[in-house]
This record gives structure tokens, sequence and C-alpha cells, in this order.
């Protein structure tokens, strides 16, 4: 059983890390160029990011 309960435990560890990268990637894509640049990313790094899928 405590088996059991340390993989559903990773199983919801990994679902939130996918859904805050999916989340901030969407954020970033949102973000004008004048933004981009206050945060030291360029237009086209910001678009090779958001257009990444949310598991990698």
């Amino acid at each position: 059983m405590r088996r059991l309960s340390a993989f559903a435990l990773c199983l919801v560890g990994r679902y939130d890390l996918a859904v805050e990268r999916f989340r901030s990637r969407r954020a970033l894509e949102d973000l004008d160029e004048r933004l981009l640049r206050d945060i030291g990313v360029s237009f086209e790094e910001a678009s090779q990011e958001y257009q990444r899928p949310f598991w990698d």
C-alpha cells in the first residue's frame, strides 16, 4: 500500500510540474517585445520556449 501511495504522490507531483510549465509558457507567449527585453529574453527564444510541449 505504501508503494502505491508513493507512486500516486509522484504522479501528482509530475502533473503539477507539467501544469506549471504549461502556464508559465503561455504567460511567456503573452509578453510583448519590451517586456521580453526587460527579462533578457529575445522574441525568438520566447517563441521556442512556448512552443515546447508541456512534458518537455
